[in-house]
């Protein structure tokens, strides 16, 4: 079975109505495991291994990672907002939560990443993310 696991979660994660899992306190969750296995229907188990198998990273983990680049690309599309307003945007529960992904995926803290990227190539003559 050949599912677009990239297609469904980014199209659940980015879908204003989540039924999977509901909270108010946060801009944008994202789905639980439990509903995108029954999206696709499967049981958790299978839906857990086929991903594995199919994208080499846990479903958690692709989520945490397609929402930190989410991130990225609002800082870098607008860089005036603090990194608080760019935390809860993109359904961080506060800009702690961005800095660990931030330290875990980069080795840098978001202020030190943002000052090592303004002098990349791409900065220097303009170019920006959109």
């Amino acid at each position: 079975m050949n599912i677009p696991w990239e297609y469904s979660i980014k199209k659940t994660v980015s879908s204003p109505a989540n039924p999977g899992r509901a909270n108010p306190g946060r801009a944008n969750p994202g789905p639980g495991l439990d509903w995108l296995a029954d999206q696709a229907c499967l049981s958790q188990r299978q839906f857990y291994r086929q991903f594995v198998e199919s994208e080499g990273v846990s479903p958690k983990l692709f989520s945490r990672i397609a929402r930190f680049e989410n991130a990225m690309k609002l800082k870098n599309a607008q860089p005036s907002p603090d990194w608080l307003t760019v935390a809860i945007k993109t359904g961080y529960y506060d800009h702690q939560h961005l800095a660990h992904d931030f330290k875990k995926f980069t080795q840098l803290t978001p202020n030190t990443f943002i000052d090592t990227d303004k002098k990349s190539p791409e900065r220097v003559f303009g170019i920006t993310e959109t």
